[in-house]
């Protein structure tokens, strides 16, 4: 089934997830807004995300996210490993 963002192209979509897309590439989330959201919501430590959106169709895409729960361990632990990556880059 074709992954479907509201209001994005995804083939362009894929081009700029850089370092992010395995995460997405596999199956831990249909997309890096997904995987942010769920992300967050994996953390107990935060009770309030602030987002944007500037249709209702990207409300209700957020809102489908949430229902699928946070990411699990293994998405997580591969978060981290991608963080990892980072270290040393110029900000």
């Amino acid at each position: 089934m074709a992954v479907r963002i509201p209001g994005i192209n995804i083939d362009e979509y894929y081009q700029q997830l850089g370092p992010i897309e395995p995460l997405i590439r596999d199956g831990h989330a249909d997309s890096l807004i997904e995987a942010s959201i769920r992300y967050v919501i994996a953390h107990q430590g935060v009770s309030t995300v602030l987002v944007g959106y500037s249709t209702m169709e990207h409300l209700e895409y957020a809102a489908r996210s949430i229902e699928k729960g946070p990411l699990s361990r293994a998405a997580l632990d591969r978060v981290a490993e991608i963080q990892r990556g980072f270290a040393g880059e110029p900000r």
